[in-house]
């Protein structure tokens, strides 16, 4: 598996939100960035007035067409590239709506949690593997 530096990124915000979304068939949704040849967890920055739970449904709509509903806050991870940022991560399930093309993902596909998907985003993989050794409980990441 080939896990993507998260130095070959822009840093543009100080706080995000992002999803995970797990199926009764114990599958992860992601999403593929063409133009940075990845697979990542939907999510993005917070936006002035936004609490971290609205921004985590609202980018999840926005790069998937899904609505969802939030289920748990499962967990933090706190990074210090560029300057430090927060972000936080959501168990969510989806309720409804449908894949609809977007400028930011190219497509959308369900993984086994225990086979994720290569080249992953180094983040999105982070994030996962520490979801998948919680589960119920919440998680916090420091740095990467």
């Amino acid at each position: 598996m080939s896990v993507v530096q998260q130095s070959q990124w822009p840093h543009v915000y100080g706080a995000g939100a992002y999803a995970i979304m797990v199926n009764d068939r114990d599958e992860v949704l992601l999403g593929f960035q063409g133009e940075r040849h990845v697979w990542m967890l939907p999510g993005g920055g917070i936006e002035v007035g936004e609490s971290a739970e609205q921004a985590a449904v609202r980018e999840t709509k926005e790069e998937t067409g899904f609505d969802v509903e939030i289920v748990r806050l499962a967990g933090m991870h706190d990074r210090f590239v560029d300057k430090g940022q927060s972000m936080f991560i959501f168990e969510a399930t989806i309720t409804g709506g449908e894949w609809t093309e977007n400028d930011e993902i190219d497509r959308i596909q369900w993984f086994p949690l225990n086979e994720l998907p290569s080249p992953i985003s180094e983040t999105s993989h982070a994030r996962l593997e520490a979801f998948k050794k919680s589960r119920k409980e919440t998680f916090y990441i420091k740095g990467l």
